[in-house]
């Protein structure tokens, strides 16, 4: 059963990940990837809360699943190199930053969140 839940997650988060990057689209190679990082924090925080206050199958569903497929670190490393690639330093810089800091803050968010409701 857990493999069903976590096949329907990463289905749910697949499309949601494509849907923010259509709605949320790099325009220059020198622009931070705004989709890639947004859903890379809010894949975070949902995370966080899940891993603290979901029990199975939500964990299964929505941890891996979902927040599996709708965070990518491949398209972050990605991204980053083409930001190099292009000499577009600043954002390159802010864009790891971003990613980091405040995906780290967003996670840390989730994981107090989870366990205000447990």
């Amino acid at each position: 059963m857990n493999v069903v839940m976590i096949i329907v997650g990463a289905m749910v988060g697949g499309g949601l990940r494509y849907a923010a990057e259509v709605a949320l689209p790099t325009r220059t190679d020198h622009e931070v990837p705004r989709g890639t990082l947004m859903v890379n924090i809010v894949g975070s925080f949902i995370l966080g809360i899940v891993i603290v206050a979901g029990a199975e199958p939500w964990r299964s569903l929505v941890g891996i699943g979902l927040c599996g497929a709708l965070t990518t670190f491949s398209a972050l490393s990605l991204q980053l190199d083409r930001l190099i690639e292009a000499h577009a330093w600043r954002s390159a810089a802010l864009y790891a930053l971003l990613t980091l800091v405040v995906g780290l803050g967003a996670a840390e968010s989730g994981i107090r969140l989870g366990q205000w409701i447990n």
